[in-house]
């Protein structure tokens, strides 16, 4: 392996830290805080107030609204003051260092409140911790990602950043969803409380986490290898920048209809197996799994891909293969062959696009970054992803009011959606990804290329 290569790797390590860190506050923190429907028992006690507040609200529904807010308010200070940073070790990664340990930290202590019975000291602590959370998380990823344009020197390292960076994404997701199997482990084989193991696991998460995030920090020397100066816009005016930068409109517009479609897989996921497949939810983890495995392994063949027809081309079809295994997916459950069949094959299948969407539009952002700092002198690397994570996050808050309302057609209890309104669910997914085909159409590839490559051999091949 040559020395670039291992750089990449050990570099995508950092994703793989920020993402199995993430994973507590972001995928377990209702089953935590909320107690199940009646009937159900939950495994761990109500460390917050269970009623409702104003008769609408849950005290931790409100806590997870706040983060939702503070997490995107975040990722625009965070990718502001990166970009603008004068950090001794860089704009970057003085950044990153910074927020390392405090992430890794308190992706811990969100669960862990001061009482056992106390609501109001133990909401004030998880509000606290839940909004440092989420800032530190921003302060890292923020700059960590900004650094593919940076790192990249050329349209295939950039690519292969990205590459990597999709594959320790799931790597991350792959471990993350094995956490009630750690604790089975430690239930069993320790004696541990169900509370005690669950923090044991996420604290294991944390440490793993850390390792990773540190790779980075030890592997870059930001003035040395990538140096930038530091960007003199505010906030708003960078983020102005940003938004009118007529090559990234149509990516932007793109990637926003992706964000909707996927969000809509993420929510449905588990209805749609146990629903309309019939699959027992004890299953769906390792379908799962098996997904984020695929997705591991097509990471290559989507980089070979994109490297060998282009990046515009690759999303293009991303497009229209997802939204033809959505088509066949409405009528899951009625073919004449198994459940079990149909699931996996409907896996397998979903994993080649997603994959496409995980891979290529970081590192079509990373070419609109290098093409405007050519074009006018200015690297605000940060603000253009930030403002597609912006994106990813208002798709994923509409998705949570849509979804909902959409699959409650054919059925009056919000808690047993309708067979009827989740199929309809995925015909407004592949409505989105139809959008999404035609706003990518706008995107002019080979003029950006032009502009960022030094070498023919930078561009797509044929």
């Amino acid at each position: 392996m040559s020395l670039s290569s291992r750089k990449k790797a050990l570099y995508a390590f950092g994703q793989f830290g920020l993402s199995l860190c993430a994973f507590g506050v972001g995928k377990l923190f209702t089953a935590f805080y909320i107690s199940p429907e009646a009937g159900r028992v939950s495994p761990f006690p109500a460390f917050l107030y269970q009623g409702y507040v104003s008769g609408f609200f849950t005290v931790a529904g409100l806590i997870l609204a706040l983060g939702r807010i503070v997490d995107a308010a975040s990722v625009l200070w965070a990718a502001s003051a990166s970009d603008r940073g004068r950090f001794r070790r860089g704009r970057r990664t003085g950044a990153m260092s910074l927020a390392a340990l405090p992430l890794a930290v308190l992706s811990v202590l969100v669960f862990v409140p001061p009482t056992g019975s106390a609501y109001a000291l133990n909401s004030v602590w998880v509000i606290a911790t839940v909004v440092l959370f989420y800032v530190s998380l921003a302060f890292y990823e923020m700059p960590y990602v900004a650094l593919i344009a940076e790192l990249g020197k050329s349209q295939r390292q950039r690519l292969a950043y990205s590459a990597s960076l999709a594959a320790c994404s799931a790597l991350a997701a792959i471990l993350g969803n094995r956490v009630y199997v750690l604790m089975d482990v430690l239930i069993s084989e320790w004696g541990m409380s169900n509370v005690a193991a669950f923090r044991a696991v996420l604290a294991f998460f944390a440490l793993a986490g850390l390792s990773g995030m540190v790779i980075p920090l030890i592997l870059v020397r930001e003035r040395e290898t990538c140096p930038a100066s530091p960007v003199e816009d505010t906030l708003s005016a960078s983020l102005g920048a940003v938004i009118s930068d007529r090559s990234y409109r149509p990516v932007l517009l793109a990637d926003a209809m992706h964000w909707l479609a996927v969000s809509i897989l993420v929510a449905g996921t588990t209805p749609y197996m146990t629903r309309l497949l019939r699959i027992s939810a004890e299953r769906v983890p390792s379908l799962m799994t098996v997904g984020f495995l695929c997705s591991i392994a097509l990471s290559v063949p989507i980089y070979a891909a994109a490297r060998r027809f282009g990046m515009r081309r690759v999303l293009l079809a991303a497009f229209v293969a997802l939204a033809a295994v959505l088509s066949l997916s409405v009528y899951a459950g009625r073919y004449p062959i198994s459940k079990d069949a149909q699931a996996l094959a409907i896996t397998v299948l979903v994993s080649l696009p997603l994959t496409a969407f995980a891979v290529v539009p970081n590192a079509i952002l990373a070419d609109l970054v290098v093409a405007t700092e050519r074009k006018t002198g200015v690297q605000r690397g940060a603000m253009y992803f930030a403002v597609r994570s912006l994106v990813s996050k208002f798709a994923q808050m509409a998705v949570a009011l849509l979804f909902p309302m959409v699959s409650m057609i054919g059925t009056r209890d919000y808690l047993d959606p309708g067979r009827l309104g989740l199929r309809f669910t995925l015909v407004y997914a592949i409505g989105f990804l139809g959008m999404g085909f035609l706003f990518m159409l706008g995107y002019r590839e080979k003029e950006i290329s032009a502009v960022v490559c030094d070498k023919v051999e930078d561009g797509p091949r044929g």
